[in-house]
């Protein structure tokens, strides 16, 4: 009868035979989960930056509709009983979106002579977030025709007021937004759309719109 006997260093080579493979797929099980976590990490700092860009958007849509609405409802023209936003193209046709403006700020002047409050010397002193609403400088406003159809199916005559805004904040930053005004004499329509960025090249520059919509009775 034949007595193998191994020696310490036939012992060692089939023990390091043995833990190679196994020390290998400890390593590649490894770098798997760490590749996945990575992974992981990544996409959740994306989608926590377009969560925060997103919310940054809106609030500059939501800031924009505020800022249209308060300019429309503060300066009106106390004869026509509308805002200052022009709506009229029978008696100034388009084009004429400054006379119309003017008629107002003189009504609103009117009433402000007779409470002893200081007068509008021109449109520029409608602002809204440090900016001149009407001056085309600031915000590049452009007007256009507008028609509301009704629920009973007649049309009625309005104009579209077409902006930008740059709405300062108290940090130093900006929110931006463009606003279409659409307006007639029963029904407003206000579309902002909002950006998380001023900068129009930048990459990750997002968009969220709000539509602010009423009619009167």
């Amino acid at each position: 009868m034949k007595v193998h006997s191994y020696s310490l260093f036939e012992k060692k080579l089939k023990r390091s035979g043995f833990i190679l493979p196994l020390t290998l797929l400890l390593m590649t099980l490894i770098l798997l989960v760490s590749t996945g976590i990575t992974s992981v990490i990544i996409k959740q700092v994306g989608y926590a930056r377009t969560i925060k860009n997103s919310v940054i958007a809106y609030n500059a849509a939501d800031m924009a509709i505020a800022c249209t609405s308060f300019v429309d409802n503060s300066f009106v023209n106390s004869s026509s009983t509308y805002g200052i936003f022009p709506l009229d193209r029978t008696r100034f046709p388009l084009g004429n979106e400054a006379g119309e403006i003017n008629e107002t700020r003189l009504e609103i002047n009117a009433d402000r002579l007779a409470r002893g409050v200081p007068l509008l010397t021109s449109s520029d002193d409608i602002t809204c977030g440090g900016q001149r609403v009407f001056n085309t400088n600031d915000t590049q406003i452009a007007y256009s025709a507008y028609t509301y159809t009704k629920s009973d199916l007649t049309t009625e005559d309005g104009k579209k007021s077409t902006f930008n805004l740059k709405i300062p904040l108290t940090d130093g930053g900006f929110r931006c937004a463009k606003v279409i005004f659409n307006k007639t004499a029963s029904f407003n329509l206000i579309i902002a759309s909002g950006y998380s960025t001023c900068d129009v090249s930048a990459k990750s520059r997002l968009e969220r719109t709000i539509i602010s919509s009423a009619e009167k009775t």
